[in-house]
């Protein structure tokens, strides 16, 4: 009895073997992009409709009616780390393109990665369709802001400084060329941190300096509060700054932020 189960095992691990050298490996070469089209294989293209970077949301469009996908596995795409597996199944209302969708962990969010997707055609033949994922926008601001004029005092209201100058850092990179980064938020102050532009895209990845005096005596402001976002296929990642100009001391940092969605 012994010696039939290590030969039921071995017939199993043999068999296992065989399956997977079988199975054909298609690759994804248009890169961290919304979008790919592979030549061949049960897949004739496939594309990223996320609409927040915690949540991974990919259609896969079948070559042919008879072609399908079973089930999928997310890694990173450095390291190869496995994320999580992710269900595959119908797009509503749809009798052949399916939907890949799973969550993505928070310490994951902006890192690039690889979807292996296990696919059959018609004929039974196996494959990993493989596509490239960008992670989410990443943002690193430094900035500083110090008084330029007077500081106005005002009783019945708040006081404030009546310039400033700021000095702007903006090393931006989106993972993905076809991405794009703006202003959202701005209290009607421009500070022109794109290369003297509220916006700027599409683009991959840059550094923005800034080095601007800003007039804050006809439209007097407490504060000076900037909103950026960058957005790519997987979702949007936020920049937000605050400083006080009611301190005659000093323009003091009073929020600083990065926010994933």
């Amino acid at each position: 009895m012994k010696k039939l189960s290590l030969l039921f095992i071995a017939m199993t691990s043999m068999t296992a073997l065989a399956v997977s050298a079988n199975t054909q490996n298609v690759y994804d070469y248009d890169g961290f992009e919304r979008s790919t089209s592979f030549n061949s294989g049960p897949i004739h293209s496939a594309q990223i409709v996320s609409s927040f970077a915690h949540e991974l949301e990919v259609y896969l469009y079948p070559r042919d009616i008879d072609d399908t996908c079973h089930y999928a596995n997310i890694y990173t795409s450095m390291n190869n780390e496995h994320i999580i597996s992710a269900s595959v199944g119908l797009v509503g209302g749809s009798y052949t393109v399916k939907r890949l969708i799973a969550p993505i962990p928070e310490e994951f969010l902006t890192k690039n990665k690889r979807v292996v997707v296990n696919c059959s055609d018609a004929q039974g033949q196996a494959y990993n369709i493989h596509i490239k994922v960008p992670g989410a926008p990443v943002i690193n601001w430094h900035a500083s802001i110090e008084p330029a004029g007077e500081f106005i005092y005002q009783s019945n209201s708040y006081s404030y400084h009546s310039a400033y100058k700021i000095k702007s850092n903006l090393n931006v990179n989106n993972q993905s060329n076809n991405s794009y980064c703006q202003t959202v938020i701005n209290r009607d102050v421009e500070l022109g941190l794109f290369h003297g532009h509220e916006s700027k895209g599409p683009f991959h990845s840059d550094i923005f300096m800034a080095n601007k005096e800003v007039d804050n005596s006809v439209n007097p402001q407490p504060v000076v509060y900037q909103v950026i976002e960058c957005e790519n296929a997987v979702g949007k990642t936020k920049a937000i700054k605050v400083w006080e100009l009611t301190n005659e001391d000093s323009i003091n940092l009073i929020h600083d932020e990065i926010i994933v969605q």
